[in-house]
């Protein structure tokens, strides 16, 4: 069953999913962060680290270029900056938490900029958008700082490696902004 809700003053929704609710993008940046943290040799080395963990921290980076991918544009940097309150903002079509950038009304279809509506790339590639139509692409967190924290996590997982072991990290070298 589809449902049409009216989110707000600004247009009405077909809603067919269910908002996000544990932020999976941020989930994902939060443990990238982590491994960037590590040491990556030394004495505080853990290294009976359980097999498991560090597949699953292959995994997660993989997840993670997925979503570097689907939000990534050459000109991300010279995009304009959307300053987070502490709520990130939420696509007001299919309820997912955008990650690095997001297209918001820049026309006059909303009150205020805290009002705007706001769309992932995803909702506006399939041609979502608000009433007026015109929609500016902003974003959420510098691209490559976030980029050199992915770095920083493949190559600490790199050295954590058993040399000896072929492994899930044939897919992890360092990416390249374009």
């Amino acid at each position: 069953m589809v449902e049409f809700t009216k989110r707000s003053t600004l247009f009405y929704t077909r809603r067919t999913c269910n908002p996000e609710l544990y932020g999976i993008r941020e989930l994902l940046y939060d443990h990238i962060q982590d491994l960037a943290s590590l040491p990556p040799e030394g004495p505080s080395r853990n290294v009976d680290r359980p097999k498991h963990g560090f597949r699953t921290s292959c995994k997660l980076i993989q997840l993670f270029d997925d979503v570097l991918q689907e939000e990534y544009s050459q000109e991300h940097e010279s995009l304009p900056l959307i300053h987070q309150t502490e709520q990130s903002p939420t696509c007001n079509f299919c309820g997912c938490k955008p990650f690095l950038s997001v297209f918001r009304c820049s026309g006059g279809c909303g009150i205020d900029k805290s009002t705007a509506a706001t769309v992932c790339p995803s909702c506006f590639v399939e041609g979502r958008t608000c009433i007026c139509g015109d929609m500016a692409p902003s974003r959420l967190r510098s691209f490559s700082t976030v980029l050199e924290q992915r770095n920083l996590a493949a190559a600490t997982l790199h050295s954590l490696q058993d040399p000896d072991v072929e492994g899930p990290m044939t897919n992890l070298s360092k990416l390249y902004e374009k």
